[in-house]
């Protein structure tokens, strides 16, 4: 009788593993379908940038109540797909990320286009950096833009972005 048990607890013992390994097949998949799936939209994000690159934007007046005093609200780019797995997780999670830099004047939407890849290894650097509590708390979300915004503005040289956001926040 005391084979049955132990040949009963080793079973036991490989359960984990399958469901381990069944998970760890599960999120290879949805990664290598976000990467799949980035790469066929990335036609789709540059024409709607073109498009309202060159879609007339009206004049808005500045806060500093100067007469005359105008700013133009320049392009949104799109940093896409930024993928990481996030500290502590062993690998066993991941969290996705679409980032739309607002720029103030065409000159910094071309400078942060130029610098995008600096800007994506800057970003995925702060996103590994971070718990899966960080991420998950949505009362943290803004102070992430803040960071966010902080690593933007430190790699342009024309003046701080107008703002971030998110496009895609996702945690997995």
């Amino acid at each position: 009788m005391a084979e049955p048990e132990i040949t009963i607890e080793s079973k036991k013992s490989k359960l984990p593993l399958i469901i381990g390994a069944a998970g760890a097949v599960v999120v290879i998949a949805v990664v290598a379908f976000f990467f799949l799936r980035g790469g066929s939209s990335d036609h789709a994000d540059t024409a709607k940038t073109e498009h309202a690159a060159t879609e007339k934007k009206p004049d808005v007046k500045a806060e500093s109540g100067g007469e005359g005093a105008k700013s133009e609200i320049g392009d949104i780019i799109s940093i896409n797909e930024l993928v990481v797995n996030p500290k502590n997780s062993r690998g066993g999670r991941y969290f996705v990320t679409s980032i739309g830099v607002v720029c103030t004047s065409k000159e910094q939407s071309d400078e942060v286009k130029k610098k995008e890849p600096i800007l994506r290894d800057r970003l995925i650097t702060f996103f590994s950096l971070q718990t899966m509590e960080v991420l998950t708390d949505i009362n943290r979300r803004e102070q992430i833009k803040t960071y966010v915004k902080a690593i933007v503005d430190r790699e342009v040289a024309t003046g701080p972005v107008k703002e971030v956001l998110f496009s895609r926040y996702i945690v997995q």
